[in-house]
Protein backbone atom coordinates (compact mmCIF):
# COMPACT_ATOMS: atom_id res chain seq x y z
CA UNK A 1 0.00 0.00 0.00
CA UNK A 2 1.34 3.41 -0.90
CA UNK A 3 1.60 6.18 1.66
CA UNK A 4 -1.24 8.07 -0.05
CA UNK A 5 -3.52 5.02 0.10
CA UNK A 6 -2.81 4.60 3.80
CA UNK A 7 -4.25 8.08 4.49
CA UNK A 8 -7.80 6.73 4.03
CA UNK A 9 -8.03 7.68 0.36
CA UNK A 10 -8.82 5.12 -2.25
CA UNK A 11 -6.13 5.03 -4.87
CA UNK A 12 -6.58 3.21 -8.12
CA UNK A 13 -3.26 1.90 -9.36
CA UNK A 14 -3.22 1.84 -13.15
CA UNK A 15 -0.28 -0.18 -14.42
CA UNK A 16 0.59 0.51 -18.04
CA UNK A 17 3.21 -0.87 -20.35
CA UNK A 18 5.98 0.94 -22.21
CA UNK A 19 3.67 1.45 -25.20
CA UNK A 20 1.17 3.37 -23.02
CA UNK A 21 -1.43 0.60 -22.90
CA UNK A 22 -3.41 -0.17 -19.77
CA UNK A 23 -4.90 -3.58 -19.10
CA UNK A 24 -7.97 -3.46 -16.88
CA UNK A 25 -9.63 -6.40 -15.22
CA UNK A 26 -13.30 -6.28 -14.25
CA UNK A 27 -14.97 -8.03 -11.34
CA UNK A 28 -15.92 -10.87 -13.67
CA UNK A 29 -12.19 -11.26 -14.50
CA UNK A 30 -12.65 -10.09 -18.08
CA UNK A 31 -9.64 -8.13 -19.24
CA UNK A 32 -9.44 -5.38 -21.78
CA UNK A 33 -6.73 -3.02 -22.93
CA UNK A 34 -6.97 0.72 -23.50
CA UNK A 35 -4.50 3.46 -24.23
CA UNK A 36 -3.54 5.45 -21.15
CA UNK A 37 -5.12 8.63 -22.60
CA UNK A 38 -8.45 6.80 -23.04
CA UNK A 39 -8.38 5.79 -19.38
CA UNK A 40 -7.74 9.41 -18.35
CA UNK A 41 -10.61 10.65 -20.56
CA UNK A 42 -12.94 7.99 -19.12
CA UNK A 43 -12.08 9.13 -15.59
CA UNK A 44 -12.70 12.76 -16.56
CA UNK A 45 -16.07 11.88 -18.11
CA UNK A 46 -17.06 9.96 -15.00
CA UNK A 47 -16.12 12.93 -12.84
CA UNK A 48 -18.11 15.32 -15.07
CA UNK A 49 -21.16 13.04 -15.01
CA UNK A 50 -21.04 12.81 -11.22
CA UNK A 51 -20.74 16.61 -10.85
CA UNK A 52 -23.71 17.05 -13.20
CA UNK A 53 -25.79 14.51 -11.22
CA UNK A 54 -25.11 16.34 -7.96
CA UNK A 55 -25.85 19.74 -9.51
CA UNK A 56 -29.01 18.48 -11.22
CA UNK A 57 -30.35 17.16 -7.91
CA UNK A 58 -29.56 20.48 -6.24
CA UNK A 59 -31.29 22.38 -9.05
CA UNK A 60 -34.45 20.27 -8.72
CA UNK A 61 -34.52 20.89 -4.96
CA UNK A 62 -34.07 24.64 -5.44
CA UNK A 63 -36.82 24.79 -8.07
CA UNK A 64 -39.15 22.76 -5.86
CA UNK A 65 -38.50 25.10 -2.93
CA UNK A 66 -39.22 28.13 -5.14
CA UNK A 67 -42.47 26.59 -6.38
CA UNK A 68 -43.83 26.16 -2.84
CA UNK A 69 -44.46 29.90 -2.57
CA UNK A 70 -45.68 30.44 -6.13
CA UNK A 71 -49.44 30.01 -6.04
CA UNK A 72 -49.73 31.59 -9.50
CA UNK A 73 -48.19 28.43 -11.01
CA UNK A 74 -50.51 25.88 -12.58
CA UNK A 75 -47.71 23.51 -13.61
CA UNK A 76 -43.94 23.53 -13.98
CA UNK A 77 -41.58 21.42 -16.03
CA UNK A 78 -37.88 20.90 -16.45
CA UNK A 79 -37.16 20.14 -20.09
CA UNK A 80 -34.41 20.46 -22.67
CA UNK A 81 -34.32 23.34 -25.12
CA UNK A 82 -31.45 24.73 -27.17
CA UNK A 83 -28.94 22.31 -25.58
CA UNK A 84 -29.68 23.38 -22.04
CA UNK A 85 -32.21 22.80 -19.30
CA UNK A 86 -35.33 24.94 -19.35
CA UNK A 87 -37.58 25.59 -16.37
CA UNK A 88 -40.96 25.99 -18.05
CA UNK A 89 -43.68 27.49 -15.87
CA UNK A 90 -47.36 27.63 -16.80
CA UNK A 91 -49.37 30.19 -14.87
CA UNK A 92 -52.94 29.80 -13.63
CA UNK A 93 -54.25 32.62 -15.81
CA UNK A 94 -53.56 34.12 -19.20
CA UNK A 95 -53.05 37.60 -17.74
CA UNK A 96 -49.57 39.09 -17.41
CA UNK A 97 -48.38 39.29 -13.78
CA UNK A 98 -45.41 41.63 -13.40
CA UNK A 99 -44.68 40.54 -9.81
CA UNK A 100 -44.58 36.88 -10.81
CA UNK A 101 -42.34 37.61 -13.82
CA UNK A 102 -40.00 39.56 -11.53
CA UNK A 103 -39.86 36.63 -9.11
CA UNK A 104 -39.08 34.25 -11.97
CA UNK A 105 -36.37 36.57 -13.30
CA UNK A 106 -34.87 36.84 -9.82
CA UNK A 107 -34.79 33.04 -9.61
CA UNK A 108 -33.09 32.85 -13.01
CA UNK A 109 -30.40 35.35 -11.96
CA UNK A 110 -29.90 33.67 -8.59
CA UNK A 111 -29.40 30.24 -10.15
CA UNK A 112 -27.19 31.58 -12.95
CA UNK A 113 -24.86 33.11 -10.35
CA UNK A 114 -24.81 30.07 -8.06
CA UNK A 115 -21.33 28.51 -8.11
CA UNK A 116 -22.86 25.20 -6.97
CA UNK A 117 -24.68 25.01 -10.33
CA UNK A 118 -21.78 26.06 -12.55
CA UNK A 119 -21.91 23.04 -14.88
CA UNK A 120 -25.59 23.35 -15.77
CA UNK A 121 -26.81 25.48 -18.67
CA UNK A 122 -30.18 26.77 -17.58
CA UNK A 123 -32.98 29.10 -18.59
CA UNK A 124 -36.53 29.97 -17.52
CA UNK A 125 -39.71 30.62 -19.47
CA UNK A 126 -43.25 31.33 -18.35
CA UNK A 127 -46.37 30.67 -20.38
CA UNK A 128 -49.95 31.65 -19.73
CA UNK A 129 -52.46 28.87 -19.13
CA UNK A 130 -52.42 27.27 -22.61
CA UNK A 131 -53.90 24.11 -24.10
CA UNK A 132 -51.78 20.95 -23.88
CA UNK A 133 -50.94 20.92 -27.60
CA UNK A 134 -49.58 24.47 -27.36
CA UNK A 135 -47.55 23.56 -24.28
CA UNK A 136 -46.04 20.55 -26.05
CA UNK A 137 -44.45 22.80 -28.67
CA UNK A 138 -42.21 24.22 -25.92
CA UNK A 139 -41.17 20.84 -24.55
CA UNK A 140 -38.52 18.36 -25.61
CA UNK A 141 -39.91 15.31 -27.43
CA UNK A 142 -38.57 12.83 -24.86
CA UNK A 143 -36.96 14.55 -21.87
CA UNK A 144 -39.44 16.29 -19.56
CA UNK A 145 -39.89 16.31 -15.80
CA UNK A 146 -42.94 17.79 -14.12
CA UNK A 147 -42.13 19.53 -10.85
CA UNK A 148 -44.75 19.91 -8.15
CA UNK A 149 -44.97 21.97 -5.00
CA UNK A 150 -45.03 18.89 -2.81
CA UNK A 151 -48.26 20.02 -1.13
CA UNK A 152 -50.52 18.41 -3.75
CA UNK A 153 -51.58 21.80 -4.95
Amino acid sequence: MTELASRSRKVLVIPYDQDGHVTLEGENEERFTLRFGEVVRACQLHDSAERFRVQFNLLVKRLGAWLKDQHEVRSAFLTLRDSQLLFLVVTETSEYDADFEDALSDLDIELANDADLSDIGFGVLSLPNVPADSLESFMHPTTNFELTRGDNG
